[in-house]
């Protein structure tokens, strides 16, 4: 993270919500795995009109690929809140 660090992942930083970690690959292919795996459970869920349990399952594919941009960038966050911040700070660039 060479750019200048946002507002709220400074926060989360100071109040140890979040932590700065040597990145992993292991973990980031767990995340991506995860993600994938929900995701397409997810698209099954939607073919069988199954829409509130499709929506569950679109979530965590979400959250999934979230934590996975936080693990590349040696961020993991320690609850889902910290996770959809930081992922979204990371896209916007602000990260």
């Amino acid at each position: 993270m060479g750019e200048p660090v946002s507002y709220e992942l400074r926060k989360l930083l100071r109040e140890r919500k979040l932590l700065k970690i040597k990145p992993d690959r292991n973990l980031l292919t767990k995340e991506i795995k995860g993600a994938e795996y929900d995701l397409s459970r997810a698209r099954e869920s939607l073919e069988k009109k199954d829409f509130k349990w499709a929506t569950i399952q679109a979530y965590y594919s979400m959250f999934h690929s979230a934590r996975a941009l936080l693990y590349n960038e040696g961020l993991p966050g320690k609850e889902p809140y910290s996770a959809a911040n930081c992922a979204e700070g990371i896209v916007r660039g602000i990260g």
